[in-house]
């Protein structure tokens, strides 16, 4: 996954949804994950061409489920930032 292939609709939905602004014409909810365990994590934002420390435990939502190179999938976490990250680093918590 790339910066240039990144599903932009995908995102403001996302961010639409954070913000508390989602209507009944807007497409379904996407539920959250969180990162799992405690402490931090090092991940790569393709956006910034580098990797970004994180704390375990922040919430995200899945933009791309499409693995990349190195088997990870594209979050968008509630700090902000874009980032690639191993599935099994995430566990799905719903709409909380």
């Amino acid at each position: 996954m790339n910066s240039s292939s990144i599903d932009e609709e995908r995102i403001k939905t996302i961010l639409k949804q954070i913000a508390g602004e989602v209507s009944e014409k807007d497409d379904e909810l996407i539920p959250s994950v969180a990162i799992k365990g405690k402490g931090e994590i090092w991940c790569y934002s393709p956006t910034k061409k580098t990797f970004i420390k994180i704390n375990r435990g922040t919430k995200a939502y899945i933009v791309d489920e499409t693995l990349d190179k190195n088997d990870r999938i594209l979050i968008y976490t509630s700090c902000k930032h874009l980032v690639n990250i191993e599935k099994n680093e995430i566990e799905e918590i719903g709409f909380n």
